[in-house]
């Protein structure tokens, strides 16, 4: 799986919150909060492959969010203006969140049906993962994929990742070192 894609796929319901739509009366909103996002770039491409400036413009913040890709720094940027609840603070997390959305992060939530109101009306599709983590197998996995990037033996290495559902993925990406992600990162890159 790309980084793209890992940068796209559903949160954990626990991440997910909802709120009635101000605009569209009765439509309810999907929607994680900026420490998730920046999780999600944490976990995908590393604290230090991304980074975020603001600036102003008409009264509204911007956001320049810079992720690097293969190498390469890419930056998007999308801004918000103050919010009632929190001000320029919310501001400011509404901004990051709509840039990073347009890495993909959570950009499935504006595909939301209008006519879904709870997680349980959702199409598969939009369902955040509920499944449960097997704790002892991933770490399991962790300890054999580490085993194997020690030993530079990159088919084990492959072959114990891909044998993770997607969402037990998540969980070791989480524990794995910055050195053993890049590694991980080239094994999807080589798939």
């Amino acid at each position: 799986m790309s980084e793209l894609d890992r940068l796209k796929a559903p949160f954990a319901q626990h991440e997910v919150k909802t709120r009635e739509s101000f605009n569209q009366k009765g439509k309810t909103l999907f929607y994680i909060d900026a420490r998730c996002a920046m999780k999600r770039l944490d976990d995908v491409v590393g604290s230090h492959n991304w980074q975020d400036d603001y600036k102003s413009i008409d009264g509204r913040t911007v956001c320049n969010l810079s992720v690097r890709i293969n190498g390469e720094w890419i930056t998007k940027s999308d801004g918000a203006g103050d919010t009632n609840i929190e001000g320029k603070k919310g501001g400011l997390s509404d901004a990051f969140k709509r840039a990073a959305v347009k890495f993909g992060v959570g950009r499935y939530f504006y595909y939301v049906p209008k006519t879904v109101h709870s997680f349980d009306q959702l199409p598969d599709g939009f369902k955040p993962c509920k499944k449960r983590i097997n704790r002892e197998q991933c770490q399991d996995s962790f300890i054999a994929i580490k085993a194997a990037l020690d030993l530079e033996d990159f088919a084990l290495a492959k072959e114990a990742w891909q044998e993770l559902e997607t969402h037990e993925q998540g969980w070791v990406w989480r524990i794995l070192s910055t050195k053993q992600k890049d590694a991980v990162r080239e094994l999807d890159a080589a798939a």
